[in-house]
């Protein structure tokens, strides 16, 4: 059931497990961004160099969990509205739903708004605790996770598939 494209109405859902492989390539390629974004500034550079001579220098450490704080808003922002831009356009999902031939879309198949689109991708700050509302995406007809549910969307193979 995890791996089977399930299908009504001309439409193929997406497997969880394809979901899954979209998630992973999307969080590898925004943490090669910021890493590679983050090496370019000489300040943190020099602090991670520092911190290595110096172990034990306690102003050090928090200008380190200063910055790795500053790494993960940065982060959970452009996780949130580069899923919105990109689920929103006529690719309808992000570079990892490209690469595994997945999209999302409305209940009838059709490109879904910003507006939708950040709210499905904020909701799923909800999914995300214990991973429930993914994890139920295994055991829904239309292998839908919470945040899909509420946002009314679906995630779907780029095929259409006859009836």
């Amino acid at each position: 059931m995890l791996l089977a494209p399930l299908r009504q109405n001309g439409l193929s859902f997406s497997s969880p497990l394809k979901r899954l492989m979209a998630f992973f390539i999307d969080f590898a390629l925004i943490y090669l961004i910021l890493f590679a974004l983050l090496n370019l500034f000489p300040e943190y550079q020099s602090i991670i160099t520092l911190h290595q001579k110096n172990m034990d220098d306690v102003y050090l450490m928090k200008r380190i969990m200063r910055y790795s704080e500053g790494i993960k808003t940065t982060s959970f922002i452009i996780w949130i509205l580069l899923g919105s831009i990109l689920d929103s356009t006529i690719i309808q999902g992000t570079i990892g739903k490209l690469i595994m031939r997945i999209k999302v879309s409305d209940l009838n198949g059709n490109r879904i708004s910003f507006q939708v689109a950040l709210g499905r991708n904020l909701l799923k700050i909800i999914s995300s605790i214990f991973f429930i509302g993914f994890i139920s995406s295994a055991f829904d007809k239309k292998y839908q996770a919470f945040h899909d549910k509420v946002a009314k969307t679906l995630v779907i193979d780029k095929v259409r598939v006859l009836p």
